[in-house]
């Protein structure tokens, strides 16, 4: 693989990763997305199991192994919307750098 292959491919994966990021922004203006996800779920339904911790009838092993897993599966979600929203930046200024960089070789093959 050339110099220029190489750099055309980490462009292609770059322009991916900018993509998702730029979806996810578009969802997180979408009014359902926040009614269902963001206050729905990330919020409301977050403020609902931790509270449940302390409840009396979930103080039983099996209902507390439960809470956990939600509130687990409420920050992986969480965790994983904003790790596609900072790769999508990061991949954005690598971007700039690989479309420069891909210009110079360009001009040095000619």
């Amino acid at each position: 693989m050339s110099e220029l292959d190489a750099i055309n491919e980490s462009i292609e994966h770059s322009k991916r990763i900018v993509e998702t990021a730029d979806a996810v922004k578009r969802l997180q203006k979408n009014a359902d997305f926040n009614i269902i996800f963001t206050d729905g779920y990330l919020r409301d339904y977050a403020a609902d199991m931790v509270q449940s911790k302390a409840l009396y009838g979930m103080q039983d092993d099996k209902s507390q192994a439960f809470i956990d897993r939600q509130i687990t599966g409420i920050g992986a979600l969480s965790y994983y919307l904003d790790m596609l929203l900072t790769t999508g930046v990061t991949a954005q200024n690598a971007l700039e750098s690989q479309e420069e960089e891909k210009d110079y070789l360009i001009r040095e093959e000619v």
